[in-house]
């Protein structure tokens, strides 16, 4: 009895620690710097204007942490918004590179993050964050903007980090992939790419997300098996929702100055 029990345990510290090794600090929250694959970048967007990324910022009300009797991991800072920055400015220059401009116009793209909710237990880690951003030629002439939702969660094996980074991802996916659309002068009525993870939608971004997170609270042994319990917290995403609009012509020009 006595040795499955160590059995167990053994596997636990086991897991942890490889989840350590090979996601680094990923377990505590901290994001990476990325470049997205080329393949990834519109076929139509061929040739456009230059695409400069103008400034990326946040709210000062932007981040949200909710952890279910667990540690307290994972809030939006800084480094993570210098994060998703610097992967835009990479990706978005790994594209270029292989893209003939044909004006010497440049495309700047503005981002703000709004709201960046973290929701975290020792079973489930679960994101939503709302973003808006702006393509123009300077502030009085931008040309298309919007405000959508990147969303993902995932279970057990997936650390804070990586579910951030995920988020992250969809969210320098969408900006790119539609600056370059933009960019490309293609004459006609703009549609959005849509990208997996993220939404126009809240409703819709929510769906996708569990409704409650999990943390085991306790076990006891019973003959040969051992009974867990659970603490449940029910999740309410209204906090991500933001009716206040950016003043893009005023941001814009903070930037320029």
């Amino acid at each position: 009895m006595k040795t499955k029990v160590i059995f167990r345990i053994a596997i636990t510290l086991t897991a942890i620690f490889m989840l350590i090794l090979f996601n680094g600090c990923g377990l505590t929250g901290s994001t990476s710097i990325f470049t997205l694959d080329y393949n990834l970048k519109p076929k139509l967007a061929i040739s456009g204007d230059s695409i400069v990324v103008g400034s990326v910022s946040f709210d000062m009300d932007a981040a949200k942490l909710l952890n279910v009797n667990c540690f307290d991991w994972g809030k939006m800072d800084k480094e993570d918004i210098g994060n998703i920055e610097h992967s835009l400015k990479n990706t978005i220059a790994h594209w270029q590179a292989e893209s003939p401009k044909s004006s010497t116009n440049s495309l700047q793209i503005h981002v703000v993050v709004r709201r960046y909710f973290l929701q975290t237990s020792t079973s489930n880690v679960a994101g939503l964050v709302k973003v808006a951003w702006c393509a123009a030629y300077d502030s009085q002439n931008i040309i298309y903007h919007e405000e959508f939702y990147a969303a993902d969660s995932g279970e057990l094996i997936y650390t804070i980090g990586m579910i951030k980074n995920s988020i992250h991802e969809a969210i320098v996916n969408r900006i790119a992939r539609n600056a370059f659309l933009l960019s490309s002068n293609l004459g006609n009525e703009f549609i959005p790419a849509s990208v997996q993870n993220t939404y126009l939608s809240f409703d819709e971004a929510v769906s996708t997300l569990p409704e409650a997170l999990f943390t085991r609270s306790g076990t006891k042994q019973e003959g040969d098996k051992i009974i867990s319990w659970y603490y449940q917290a029910n999740i309410n995403w209204d906090w991500t929702k933001h009716t206040n609009v950016v003043n893009w012509p005023e941001l814009i020009s903070t930037f320029q100055q």
